[in-house]
């Protein structure tokens, strides 16, 4: 999946900035793993490696066939044959990434695997909860993942919920995350998204003030990154409901 990654195009990262914005300059390749000398003895043998890699090269042709159920399906496969191998004493991706050299950066794998579970809940509301599972298991066995990879993980959480239709749920899940990551903008965005800019599930009624008073609790929080971009979606969220009127006066 060695695809270039535009400058104004999503950041893979999974954040919702552009990629210019974000992960632009970090060093990790987001496309195949380089050949490097691993700072730690490998973990498994050559046959493992290769069954490992053999999985994780399958559910990368469904995810280019365009077919995410079968990805995923695949790809849960090999997080049940991964989970039982991991030694306790490890406890980020990161440190894994150093012992297991895969075709592809676990760190990429990973939120791969959490993006086609996006998709494939697109087609099957099911896979909605094995998300919403697979990102839970993901966040209790590396605790210690980059703050950006647990703040995307627990984010998809939420969004999740929403996506299901459990709207408690997702505002209780949205309500950890901001107090977890109380300076992060992306957070409050991703909450108030859901009740109006990109709603995830047709049977939650749209509901403005909702939105508009999440994105100004985050303009109320103090040190908070980037609050221009939550000035930038208070913007898009005025110019929708104004094209909504438009559309269907009252």
């Amino acid at each position: 999946m060695a695809n270039k990654i535009g400058r104004n195009e999503p950041c893979p990262c999974g954040s919702g900035k552009k990629h210019k914005k974000c992960c632009i300059n970090e060093p990790t390749n987001w496309g195949a793993r380089q050949d490097e000398k691993l700072s730690e003895p490998p973990l498994y043998d050559l046959a493992t490696i290769k069954q490992l890699n053999d999985i994780m090269k399958d559910g990368y042709r469904w995810c280019e066939k365009h077919d995410p159920i079968r990805a995923c399906d695949v790809w849960l496969n090999l997080w049940q044959y991964m989970k039982p191998l991991i030694p306790k004493e490890i406890k980020s991706i990161s440190e894994l990434d150093n012992r297991v050299k895969l075709g592809e950066f676990l760190l990429n794998w990973c939120q791969d695997f959490e993006s086609e579970y996006h998709k494939a809940g697109s087609n099957d509301n099911t896979y909605f909860q094995k998300r919403i599972d697979y990102c839970t298991e993901f966040c209790r066995l590396f605790p210690d993942t980059s703050w950006l990879t647990i703040h995307n993980m627990k984010r998809s959480i939420a969004e999740s919920y929403f996506s299901l239709g459990l709207v408690e749920k997702g505002d209780k899940a949205f309500r950890k995350l901001v107090e977890e990551f109380p300076k992060s903008a992306w957070a409050y965005i991703g909450w108030g998204d859901m009740y109006y800019v990109w709603r995830l599930n047709e049977e939650i009624p749209k509901d403005y003030d909702k939105a508009k008073s999440i994105y100004e609790m985050a303009l109320m929080a103090k040190e908070i990154d980037e609050p221009e971009e939550v000035v930038e979606r208070l913007k898009d969220l005025g110019e929708l409901r104004r094209m909504k009127r438009e559309i269907s006066p009252s």
